[in-house]
């Protein structure tokens, strides 16, 4: 008899302590248990390690390497790593049927010609009550059925594991990638479905306007490459338009907030007998036992387990203008929470900061904020800054970006909080003029006044608030090195784990032919970070190297949009790839040469920590912000800011010298490595927070986070002395 079992589960993972438990239950539930478990983590901040870390079971394999690398390479890690000769899909926050895998696999063995089968499936809510059933007709395996709608439910999928194997997924199209998968196999491969409902797969009702936008645009990436030659070029068009608008019906629906009745479309209602049998089925399987199993664990750092109580209890709310920002603080936020702090954040609302809370396990309260200067709008959201701190009485309000900044030190002031920070991540005025400049000057002067602490990311950049008499010295600090989290080296941003696999991919997305030289463009593409000087050094570059390829990754912002000319240049040019927002970051930098960032203003740019950090030569400018992050000579080239020519100039010197780079890139990733390590950084900014609170006299909170012998609270170098002592890890 064979040591190894029939079937893997593999079940990748990402911030899902809410749901981890019942989807490894509904594993233990099968009745069909000659089965491994693969759980393999994908870089989680909320303790979802904490509930699998002590299975005890020989058939589970609980994986974690500490980054995020994105579903596609777990996915892939899982088929790499499959002992059984069959290889289930699951994701962590949904449920199989105990009869699921024990249905396919008979069914895959009595049809050795089928290489994938899916099954039907329950939709349920976020608290697994069901609310439909979707998948239960017959599979129609035709070309344009497949690239119309998607063929098989994904996470339902159980396949050879030899087949995905041969077949990975291409992390360039994320959010399709099984889309994409099918669209690349279906001439080649059979598949197969079970009309009976045997998964539970959960559905929220309020929809996700943002991310259904993000899939349809990948779709329509799929149609142009896979269409023409699955169904011409004429139905190809046809689905295009198709996708375009179910884009305008579901953007339209939110609007009206029709989304759910959206939603629901996709399911047929259940009758009451299919309603009763799919909640016996879900007591069943959360009822069955797990050896080692941690399912009873409190909410961490708030939602529904954090309730506002006696006693001094020790707060931190993060506030941002727009939670796009407030990933950049996820290691802040989860390192906090670790040391004994209760975190909540405060930002405009949006799906992006409700997937923050959800992310990072926290409290999140929405307040609308604009970007431009706007007094009354502005006066309104202090008000409701005022209200959030009354009802979280935070102990410390730590503000980030301009606007945020200075309205929630305003709020901070009236609300009389312990500790204020000002977290300076750059600043507008340095490009204004003007009566613009002016009232930046004064709204930056405020904050920093109201504050009690002025925290900068870059040394260049308080070296420009001390000029300005914006702040005076003493008030403003850098953390180490400076940077907002540092970069992830040794994890996501390190070339020896991004293979030269997904570099491939890359440039088969883009066509881009191997060998070809390819410089590459990170982030916002708006006029400040000097798309202008980009494009005109572009059309030098591109007809003195026929074979250079230019990348940019990044969306296009109606705020500070760049010239239409210059996006026409950009968009017409078969040599130049726009990849929009990417995901998979450091599959971008694998496969460039060099990154260029021809900026007029940053705070600390994040682009060319990551990219120093994956080995690659920069050229930025010598402004504020870059001499921090480039060592000029060294680790990159600076050049003046706004010259085009001497951009190009830099640009011919990287590419007629491959020695340079590879050393300058060398020198780069030693240096992200001593200087930007994220544990530094997240370590020094609690040391900061205790030193505060100790000056302000919070004894009682300080020793919460940092327990200190009696009288040691008054005097924060006895406070230092002892966390260092304690040596609390992280």
């Amino acid at each position: 008899m064979s040591d190894r079992p029939s079937v893997t589960i593999g079940i990748p993972f990402s911030n899902a302590r809410r749901y981890l438990a019942d989807a490894v239950r509904s594993v233990f539930a099968q009745t069909h248990d000659d089965w491994e478990l693969l759980l393999v983590d994908d870089g989680s901040s909320d303790g979802s390690m904490d509930v699998v870390r002590h299975l005890d079971d020989p058939r589970v394999r609980v994986l974690s390497d500490g980054s995020n690398r994105g579903l596609c390479a777990r996915l892939n890690q899982i088929a790499s790593l499959a002992q059984g000769a069959y290889l289930a899909r699951m994701d962590a926050d949904d449920l199989m049927h105990p009869e699921r895998i024990e249905r396919q696999l008979n069914f895959l063995r009595a049809n050795p010609g089928i290489d994938l089968i899916d099954t039907a499936t329950f939709t349920v809510d976020e608290d697994l009550t069901p609310l439909g059933i979707r998948g239960d007709r017959p599979l129609d395996s035709r070309p344009e059925v497949v690239l119309r709608n998607g063929l098989l439910i994904h996470p339902t999928v159980m396949g050879r594991a030899e087949w995905f194997r041969s077949n990975p997924y291409d992390p360039v199209y994320v959010r399709a990638e099984d889309r994409e998968l099918w669209s690349r196999t279906c001439a080649t491969t059979r598949f197969a479905r079970l009309c009976e409902p045997l998964f539970f797969y959960r559905e929220g009702s309020a929809g996700n306007l943002p991310n259904y936008l993000r899939t349809e645009r990948t779709v329509r990436d799929i149609l142009h490459r896979y269409g023409p030659p699955l169904v011409g070029a004429w139905r190809t068009r046809l689905l295009v338009m198709r996708s375009r608008l179910k884009s305008m019906a579901y953007q339209n629906g939110t609007k009206l907030g029709l989304q759910g009745r959206l939603i629901k479309k996709r399911n047929r209602r259940l009758d009451a007998a299919e309603m009763h049998e799919g909640r016996r089925i879900l007591a069943v399987v959360r009822n069955t036992r797990v050896p080692g199993l941690d399912g009873g664990l409190a909410a961490p750092g708030g939602g529904i387990a954090s309730r506002r109580g006696g006693g001094v209890n020790p707060r931190i709310l993060h506030v941002t203008t727009v939670p796009v920002t407030l990933p950049f603080l996820a290691g802040h936020v989860a390192h906090a929470k670790r040391r004994g702090f209760e975190v909540h954040a405060l930002s405009s609302p949006g799906e992006a900061l409700d997937q923050f809370a959800r992310d990072m396990g926290i409290d999140v309260h929405p307040v609308p904020m604009r970007r431009r200067i706007t007094p009354l709008a502005d006066l309104a959201a202090v008000w409701r800054i005022v209200r959030v701190i009354r009802h979280v009485r935070p102990t410390i309000v730590d503000a980030h970006t301009p606007k945020g900044g200075l309205l929630a030190m305003m709020a901070a002031t009236l609300c009389r909080v312990p500790v204020r920070i000002y977290h300076l991540h750059g600043l507008p005025l340095m490009t204004a003029t003007g009566l613009k400049r002016r009232i930046l000057r004064g709204t930056e002067r405020t904050a920093c006044r109201l504050a009690h602490q002025v925290i900068c990311v870059s040394e260049s950049i308080r070296e420009v608030m001390i000029a300005e008499g914006l702040c005076p010295p003493e008030k403003i600090k850098v953390l180490e090195h400076g940077s907002i989290d540092g970069v992830e080296a040794d994890r996501t941003f390190n070339p020896a784990r991004t293979s030269t696999e997904s570099a491939r991919l890359v440039r088969a997305r883009y066509q881009i032919p191997e060998g070809a030289p390819v410089m590459g463009f990170v982030g916002r593409i708006v006029r400040d970070k000097g798309l202008i000087e980009l494009a005109q050094s572009w059309r030098v570059l591109r007809e003195e190297c026929p074979s250079l390829h230019l990348l940019v990754a990044g969306p296009f912002e109606s705020q500070d949009p760049i010239p239409a000319e210059v996006e026409a240049t950009l968009r017409s040019d078969p040599r130049v790839h726009l990849a929009g927002m990417v995901h998979d970051v450091p599959s971008i930098y694998r496969t460039l040469d060099l990154l260029v960032l021809p900026t007029y203003r940053e705070g600390f740019p994040a682009s060319l920590l990551e990219a120093a950090a994956m080995e690659l030569p920069v050229i930025a400018t010598q402004i504020p912000g870059c001499v921090d992050a480039v060592r000029d000579g060294e680790t990159g080239l600076l050049v003046p800011v706004r010259d085009a020519e001497a951009l190009t100039a830099a640009v011919r010197i990287y590419l007629g010298d491959p020695t340079l780079r590879r050393r300058h890139g060398a020198n780069a990733r030693r240096r992200a490595r001593r200087e930007f390590a994220p544990e530094m950084i997240r370590e020094t900014l609690f040391r900061e927070y205790v030193r505060l609170l100790g000056e302000r006299g919070c004894d009682e909170v300080v020793e919460h986070v940092c327990p200190v012998p009696p009288g040691a609270a008054r005097h924060p170098e006895r406070i230092e002395r002892q966390c260092d002592s304690q040596n609390v890890s992280p």
